[in-house]
C-alpha cells in the first residue's frame, strides 16, 4: 500500500468531481449560437480597458489570449480587445445550475453541490466499486448533460475528492479522466504543487522556495517535516500529496443558503445618496429574482461595502419577523434594514463596491419545496444585450470536441 493511504481510504469509494466547462460563457453561448466560436468573456463593462472589477469567466476562445477567471476586467480587454464582453446573468445561470445538477443527482448515490457549476459525487454503490463500471458512468453522465442541458462538463474519477478535483482540471474541457487507487501517486507527482487542493499562490511559492516544485517532491518529504516547516497546513498538503483525503461527499438539496448581489462602481463614490441608490437597485432585483426562483421567507440581511485600497467590512441583521415574499410590504421592511445597516458604513471614505445579501432561509413546504427543488421549471427569461463592444469574427475553434483521456 503507498503511503497515506490507509485501508479505510485505499479503493473503499469511487467519487466523481464534475466541473462545468466555461458555464457562464457556456449558457450565453448555448442561448445564442451566433456566439459560438468567438473570444467570450463574463465580467464587468471594460469600458475601452478602464473598466473596474473582474472576469468572472471566459471561454477557451478567449483563454487562448491569456484571459482567465478573477482576472482584473482591464487586463482581459488588453489581452483580448477584439473579444465579446457580457455582463453576467445570474437569473439565467441558476436554473442551469439547477438543470445540471437535476442530471448528476440521476447518477449519484450521494451528491454534493459545490457553487452554480460544479459538484462531488460519491457512486461507490451503484458501481459495486467496479473501476471500468465507473468509467462508463462518467461517460454516461456526461452525455447526459450536454444532451439534457445543452452544457458541457468535464469529470474527474477517483478514490478520493482531492485526486478526483485534479483530475476534472487535467482534460478540460470535455474529458474523462479516471485515477485508479493503485495509480494516485504516479498521477500526482509530476504535477505541479498548485494543483492540490488547498494550496494558492503564495503557499506553492513558499513550497518552490524550499524547493518542493511538484507534488512528488511534497510527498517526498516526512510528514513531520511538513508539519514543522508549515504546521498543519503542510500536514494536509503532505497527506493529501499521497491522494489521503478522508473527506466524504456530503449530500445536498440543491437549496440555497444565501442570495445576493454586488456592484462595482466605475469611479469610487463619496457621495452617500449614490451608494444608497445602488444598494436600493441591488436589493430590489436580488428580492425579485428570490421571489421567481425560490420564494422562502428569509430572517437575516447582509450589506457590504468595499472602500478603495479593498477595505471591506459586512453588516448584518436578523429579524424577529421574518420577511416573506408574498407580503407586499417586503421591498419597504429590507429596504429599511439594509439602509440602517449601510448608513453607519458610508462616513465619508469613497466607495467602490456595495452588496446585499439574503440568508436565513425557512424550510420549504407545500408548492414551495416543489418549486425550489425543480418539479416546475422556470420559464425562459429574455436575453440582455450580448455585447459591450462589437465583436469580430475570430473563425471557428473546436476545443477537443467529445474527448475523453481515461488513465487506467
Amino acid at each position: 500500500m503507498e503511503p497515506g493511504l490507509d485501508a479505510e481510504h485505499a479503493g473503499a469509494r469511487i467519487l466523481f468531481h464534475v466541473d462545468m466547462d466555461a458555464f457562464y460563457a457556456s449558457v450565453e453561448v448555448r442561448d445564442d449560437p451566433s456566439l459560438k466560436g468567438l473570444p467570450l468573456v463574463i465580467g464587468a463593462d471594460p469600458r475601452g480597458g478602464k473598466g473596474r472589477g473582474v472576469v468572472c469567466t471566459a471561454s477557451y476562445e478567449a483563454r487562448r489570449f491569456g484571459v482567465r477567471s478573477a482576472m482584473p476586467i482591464s487586463q482581459a480587454w488588453r489581452l483580448a480587445p477584439h473579444a465579446t464582453y457580457i455582463r453576467p446573468d445570474f437569473s439565467k445561470y441558476g436554473p442551469a445550475s439547477e438543470a445540471v445538477m437535476q442530471v448528476l443527482d440521476r447518477y449519484a448515490d450521494v451528491l454534493e453541490q459545490v457553487g452554480l457549476d460544479e459538484a462531488y459525487l460519491d457512486v461507490t454503490q451503484r458501481t459495486g466499486g467496479d473501476w471500468d463500471l465507473a468509467r462508463s458512468l462518467a461517460l454516461s453522465l456526461q452525455a447526459a448533460v450536454k444532451r439534457e442541458t445543452g452544457l458541457s462538463c468535464s469529470v474527474g474519477v477517483a478514490p478520493c475528492k482531492a485526486v478526483a478535483k485534479v483530475a476534472t482540471d487535467q482534460r478540460k474541457p470535455h474529458g474523462v479522466t479516471l485515477v485508479r487507487p493503485e495509480r494516485v501517486q504516479a498521477f500526482l507527482a509530476p504535477l505541479p504543487v498548485r494543483v492540490l487542493n488547498g494550496c494558492g499562490p503564495k503557499t506553492a511559492q513558499a513550497l518552490r522556495e524550499e524547493g518542493l516544485v511538484t507534488v512528488g517532491d511534497l510527498a517526498a518529504e516526512s510528514r513531520e517535516a511538513m508539519e514543522r516547516r508549515f504546521g498543519s497546513h503542510g500536514a494536509w498538503l503532505w497527506r493529501i500529496a499521497h491522494g489521503d483525503d478522508p473527506r466524504r461527499v456530503e449530500g445536498t438539496h440543491g437549496m440555497r443558503k444565501s442570495r445576493g448581489n454586488e456592484t462595482t462602481f466605475f469611479s469610487d463614490l463619496r457621495d452617500p445618496e449614490k451608494v444608497l441608490r445602488a444598494a436600493s437597485d441591488l436589493l430590489e432585483e436580488t428580492l425579485d429574482l428570490h421571489d421567481r426562483r425560490d420564494r422562502r421567507a428569509f430572517s437575516t440581511l447582509t450589506v457590504k461595502v468595499r472602500y478603495a485600497g479593498f477595505v471591506t467590512l459586512t453588516r448584518a441583521k436578523t429579524v424577529e419577523v421574518p420577511f416573506e415574499t408574498e407580503r407586499s410590504d417586503t421591498v419597504s421592511r429590507a429596504w429599511a434594514t439594509a439602509k440602517a445597516l449601510l448608513l453607519p458604513l458610508l462616513d465619508g471614505r469613497p466607495v467602490r463596491l456595495v452588496g446585499v445579501r439574503l440568508s436565513g432561509f425557512a424550510e420549504p413546504t407545500g408548492q414551495q419545496a416543489l418549486d425550489s427543488f425543480g418539479a416546475r421549471l422556470p420559464e425562459p427569461m429574455a436575453r440582455p444585450a450580448v455585447s459591450l463592444r462589437p465583436a469580430k469574427p475570430w473563425g471557428a475553434f473546436d476545443p477537443g470536441g467529445l474527448r475523453q483521456v481515461l488513465l487506467a
